[in-house]
């Protein structure tokens, strides 16, 4: 995700979680980025583990669910993905 360096990657990854619901089990940073990016900017990769108890879960609900948490971090950071 590409945003202001002013959001922390934990507030960025809180968003991440909650917007992705339960069944994002975990976001963790993986990278973070800036060169190149300009001076106020950052690029920010997490991880998302997804997980049911009672099912496998199928592509398209990962990716609803992955997609919700992208979108709650654009809303609230302006985040984008790069």
């Amino acid at each position: 995700l590409l945003l202001d360096t002013a959001h922390p990657a934990g507030a960025v990854a809180e968003a991440l979680r909650e917007g992705a619901g339960p069944l994002c089990r975990e976001v963790t940073l993986v990278d973070r980025y800036a060169q190149g990016l300009g001076e106020s900017k950052h690029a920010l990769t997490f991880s998302m583990v997804f997980r049911a108890d009672d099912r496998t879960l199928l592509d398209g609900e990962v990716d609803a669910a992955a997609g919700a948490g992208v979108e709650a971090a654009a809303q609230r950071f302006g985040a984008t993905r790069r």
